[in-house]
């Protein structure tokens, strides 16, 4: 979604007509930036001229480009990351145009992320601008959010050349400003060097707006108030009608509070009341326009007196450059609600609600509802807040409707059962702990009539349950949604199908979870929720993978990011997964180049946007490792998938994951003992395979874990030569898979079982199970599932040749594994230790029978061939295995797995 913007939080202040150009600290600015240091900072108490200096510098300096400047002028209500961000990335918008826009769709439509993560991809983005960017943030001191000091912390500490960012603040900001001084990285600009001295205030008492003031005067005023310009400029207005000056300037004292309330009283006292009332009134207004002023005041008068206020210059700021928008400056706004407050606190809940009012009328909706909450009109604003909650998550704007929903008293929430569950779904939605979310519903179901929300109740319990890994829960109360839930509810349904399409993912039933996705596609689609569609395709996708149809889900893949392209951007963080899927398919497929391309890209954006799919990204790559034989790499691959799976939000979970490739890659490196302890400790050989599915299904069902932990079991149960074992371990996994439609893994289980058959020496069982794994691999482009096995299936192929079971697909088996083989040196050499050429099906097919002890006249019989063609083959194999007799030749073939221990 586009979150509403206040566009006029852009413009760069005008210098206005009584300015005093400091041409001493604009020296200093146009230094700062020809040494090219990147932070300035500008910090002082209110009142200080700060942001008048900066916009005056930009106006006036030859050594920037006002061109390549972005301002943002920050509001307490920017505090929160997503929000914050927005506006930043849209400040640089406005210099650099279509800036962060895949950043921007991502962080306003998904749950939030790490600061350090979102400042992580906003510098890579800067770092690529093709011009420089110096940033003004007005305003600094009004961001109190950690989130936000985080993400600026990392940001300043990683700060790209082509960005320079000028920070304007009463206070200092949460970073390091030491380390930034000591490598000479910071401007100051101080309280003491934005303090007019006399000859400045001489300057600014020059200007027609104040009365004539003598030297003595200047000096005295530019003394008491320590050169503070709004000290100045509010005294030298309230002397406009004093006639004993020697007076006025002998009852001078105090602190700078005490004087700007002083000075406050002198000028607001002398004020009409017309004009008292209406600043009193407005000073509930963040930012105000006439219509508004009207309405609010009920003041006939407001337009001359707004007209006066800016002729007079009152602490009022144009907000746009038609002067329509206005608000008044910091310090007279804080005193003028404090007057309010003293003189006419029962009168403010109405000016809220009549601003609340005005906002409602004009479809300022945000307004609307923050005025209602700000006069403790909980029932109006929940009303609003449900009125567009819908199509506010429909576009996926939950942040502002947590905010809101969070600052109602509960016992007035919950007297309106919707506005529960809608508090229930944005914190699901914003990422909230598992425990606030049960809590919450705990809450509802003591308090809330739920008679009419037990469809709504149902899905956020089911979300809950997803969140839990418990699939069967997820499942039950999705289907009770489903059925409760209005059709008009359409957000809502479609949540249900994704939570239903999780659970049955979990469960490993595919074509459930296919219905499911599926479902929530044609709601998404038909409410034009780009965002969803795009997610549930690639979930579907997968699904598809899994379901033995590869190449559907290669297709789907693309689909998306053709989708994509036209909507989100293709770089967007969200398509993390889509690429992630994309990279494990064309790694089946057997395009290693291209997978590994896909899968460092779904681990650059998942880096930004998920830190569950995160670990899975980096095991994927250590697997693909594996597969070229770099063992280095795929231990380190699997390394950091352990670091950030500790580190997610659901560690337990994404460990058991990143332990089983562990336990993968020490099977292919033959460290069997550490296997064994693995099994031991996760309790997978005290019973077997069958009493524990028994078991696992009385409580909740089969999942993941236990089908990926247990073929760790069988593959090191074939390692150790015991295929008795592992055919009985295989048979209700097999089964079990069957069931649930997971070809994928059929595929797996069936080629293993053609190991352990073939161990046993029982060929044609062997080869049954092989021929059914090749029927459904083929056809759809499944390799990497049988080229993982290695040197462990070269016989297993050659007999598969030898026995025409597909013997074009079995020799394109074999001749990769071998090419693989001599690649990464697992038998990189002949016995004269030059490389092996890979032989030929043909030839393969030669060494077998010459293994069985055919002579070559019974070979070119058998084959059907030439003598004479017999005799080229023999000596091709004597050349490529570097050896001078058939004696030899078998002996060197079965010690690289070419020929088995049966074919003699």
């Amino acid at each position: 979604m586009t979150i509403p913007l206040l566009t006029t939080k852009f413009n760069i202040p005008s210098s206005g007509r009584s300015l005093v150009h400091r041409q001493r600290l604009m020296q200093l600015l146009d230094d700062g930036i020809m040494q090219s240091i990147p932070i300035i900072l500008v910090s002082a108490p209110a009142g200080y001229g700060k942001t008048m200096v900066i916009s005056d510098w930009i106006n006036r300096s030859s050594v920037i480009d006002r061109n390549s400047v972005a301002w943002l002028t920050l509001e307490k209500s920017d505090n929160y990351l997503v929000g914050f961000l927005t506006y930043f990335i849209s400040a640089i918008q406005q210099v650099v145009p279509k800036f962060g826009i895949e950043i921007l769709n991502a962080i306003q439509t998904h749950k939030s992320q790490s600061p350090e993560i979102l400042a992580t991809l906003l510098i890579n983005q800067i770092n690529v601008s093709p011009q420089k960017i110096y940033l003004v943030l007005d305003d600094y001191h009004l961001i109190s959010a950690s989130p936000i000091h985080l993400f600026m912390s990392f940001l300043i500490d990683h700060l790209p050349p082509q960005l320079c960012l000028i920070i304007i603040s009463r206070s200092d900001p949460h970073f390091s400003l030491a380390r930034l001084r000591t490598y000479g990285q910071l401007i100051e600009i101080r309280q003491n060097a934005l303090s007019f001295n006399i000859d400045e205030a001489k300057e600014l008492f020059s200007r027609n707006l104040y009365p004539t003031f003598q030297q003595e005067e200047i000096e005295k005023l530019t003394q008491f108030t320590e050169g503070w310009v709004s000290g100045l400029h509010l005294a030298a207005i309230s002397m406009r009608d004093i006639q004993d000056r020697s007076t006025y300037f002998k009852n001078l004292s105090g602190e700078h509070e005490f004087i700007a309330t002083f000075l406050m009283d002198e000028v607001f006292n002398k004020l009409d009341d017309s004009v008292k009332n209406f600043l009193l009134r407005t000073s509930v207004l963040d930012r105000f326009t006439l219509s508004l002023c009207e309405f609010v005041t009920q003041e006939p008068a407001s337009k001359d007196i707004l007209e006066g206020l800016i002729e007079n210059n009152l602490f009022i700021v144009a907000l746009d450059n038609q002067n329509t928008w206005f608000r008044y400056h910091a310090l007279f706004s804080e005193i003028l609600k404090k007057q309010l407050f003293t003189q006419q606190a029962d009168l403010i809940p109405q000016l809220h609600a009549k601003a609340s009012h005005w906002f409602e009328k004009n479809h300022f909706i945000n307004e609307a509802i923050i005025h209602a909450l700000s006069c403790r009109d909980y029932e109006s604003a929940i009303h609003k807040i449900l009125d567009i909650a819908e199509k506010r998550l429909m576009k996926g704007d939950s942040v502002n409707l947590l905010q809101w929903l969070e600052s109602i008293p509960k016992n007035i929430l919950f007297a309106h059962p919707d506005a529960s569950i809608l508090l229930g779904i944005s914190l699901f939605l914003n990422g909230r702990l598992t425990d606030s979310i049960y809590s919450l519903i705990e809450e509802i179901k003591t308090n809330v009539d739920t008679n009419q929300i037990q469809g709504e109740l149902s899905l956020l319990q089911g979300l809950l349950a997803i969140l839990m890994n418990d699939a069967m829960k997820a499942i039950r109360y999705s289907k009770e949604a489903l059925v409760q839930i209005h059709p008009r509810h359409s957000f809502y349904r479609c949540l249900v199908a994704d939570a239903s399409g999780m659970g049955y993912t979990l469960m490993g039933d595919i074509p459930a979870a296919i219905l499911a996705f599926e479902e929530c596609v044609v709601i998404s689609k038909r409410t034009e929720n780009t965002m969803m569609t795009l997610l549930v395709m690639t979930n579907l996708a997968g699904l598809h993978y899994m379901q033995g149809e590869l190449r559907k889900a290669i297709a789907m893949c693309y689909q998306v990011l053709e989708l994509a392209k036209g909507t989100i951007g293709i770089n967007n963080p969200l398509l993390g997964k889509t690429f992630f899927n994309l990279g494990e398919m064309l790694r089946e497929q057997g395009d290693l180049k291209q997978a590994i391309h896909y899968l460092e890209k779904a681990a650059e954006l998942m880096e930004t946007y998920s830190e569950f799919g995160l670990p899975l990204a980096y095991l994927t790559i250590a697997r693909l490792k594996i597969n070229l034989k770099e063992w280095d790499l795929a231990q380190h691959y699997i390394d950091r998938a352990r670091t950030h799976a500790q580190t997610g939000p659901s560690p337990q979970i994404t460990e058991r994951i990143v332990d089983v490739m562990q336990a993968r890659f020490l099977l292919e490196r033959g460290n069997f003992p550490q296997v064994f302890q693995w099994l031991q400790m996760r309790s997978l050989l005290e019973k077997s395979i069958t009493e524990r599915m028994r078991e696992i299904e009385k409580y909740g069902g089969i999942n993941e874990f236990f089908i990926t932990e247990n073929q760790i079991l069988i593959r090191y149960t074939i390692a150790q030569n015991n295929p008795e074992n592992a055919i009985e371990m295989i048979s209700p996994i097999l089964e079990y898979s069957e069931k649930k439609g997971n070809k994928r893994r059929l595929i797996e289980l069936l080629l293993l079982k053609a190991i352990a058959l073939s161990q046993q020496n029982k060929l044609n069982p062997a080869l049954e199970s092989l021929q059914t794994a090749f029927s459904l691999a083929e056809p759809e482009g499944f390799q990497r599932v049988f080229l993982d096995e290695g040197k462990r299936i070269i016989a297993l192929l050659n007999l598969a040749i030898s026995h025409h079971v597909c013997p074009d697909f079995a020799g394109k088996l074999l001749r990769i594994i071998l090419i693989e083989q001599s690649s990464n040196n697992s038998i990189p050499q002949t016995t004269s230790g030059n490389v092996i050429e890979p032989l030929s099906d043909r030839e393969v097919e030669v060494l077998g029978l010459i293994a069985q002890g055919f002579s070559n006249t019974e070979i070119a019989k058998k084959l059907f061939i030439s003598l004479s063609t017999v005799k080229g083959h023999t000596t091709n194999i004597f050349g490529k295995l570097g050896v001078k007799n058939r004696t030899q030749a078998v002996s060197f073939g079965r010690s690289i797995g070419i020929i088995s221990d049966q074919q003699s």
